[in-house]
């Protein structure tokens, strides 16, 4: 099992305005709905599940659904308002947090779908327009992503694979093979909102990949 596998919403801060844009087209955006089954590690302490976009101190909610049987739908809505989105005017994206709350309102936790054996994640994002990213970014620690991504405007999914301890590829053209499970992840300890635990996101994909 490999040792790190970098959260693709970390790496999205760090390239929110370095996207390479594409001829716009008027798509027609479309719905986005979340259908999670038999999520491993689930608990009687979730009791409701909200997908939210959030940029700052601005958290958007989209969508939110009772936790039942370890199962929730999610269905988001076809537009999010510009000020929730990160980039520029070649193009912005925002990516959808999906959290676990408990009965007092707090999170607890978050959900996240992914195939452990080959290190792959899946993301929702969503696109103001049409364009495109073809670049390798690299962090302050190093770690390097080559994202080659075709965004639609509109929902977007998008598939991160860990290449390596300090390597990783973001794609919107799903691998082949993929065996997907939705997992739920505890947090360290209970928060009021989603943009309380970001920085805790990158060993909390850690802890579940290495076990």
């Amino acid at each position: 099992m490999k040792k790190h596998f970098i959260f693709l919403i970390i790496a999205f801060v760090a390239i929110a305005t370095a996207f390479v844009a594409c001829k716009k087209e008027n798509d027609e955006n479309t719905n986005l709905v979340i259908h999670a089954t038999k999520v491993l590690s689930g608990n009687a302490k979730i009791t409701m599940v909200e997908a939210s976009i959030s940029l700052e101190s601005n958290i958007l909610p989209l969508a939110s659904d009772n936790y039942t049987n370890n199962s929730f739908k999610l269905a988001l809505p076809k537009t999010v308002a510009e000020k929730y989105l990160s980039g520029d005017a070649n193009g912005k994206l925002g990516f959808v947090d999906i959290c676990a709350f408990d009965e007092y309102n707090k999170v607890i936790g978050i959900f996240g779908l992914i195939d452990v054996n080959k290190q792959v994640q899946v993301s929702y994002l969503y696109a103001d327009k049409k364009f495109a990213v073809n670049e390798t970014f690299i962090d302050e620690d190093e770690n390097s992503q080559v994202w080659n991504c075709s965004f639609v405007k509109g929902w977007n999914t998008v598939y991160y694979e860990a290449i390596s301890d300090s390597e990783g590829k973001v794609t919107t053209s799903k691998p082949s093979g993929l065996n997907l499970q939705w997992y739920f992840i505890n947090l360290p300890s209970p928060s009021k909102n989603a943009g309380s635990y970001m920085h805790y996101v990158n060993q909390i994909i850690h802890s579940v990949l290495t076990k």
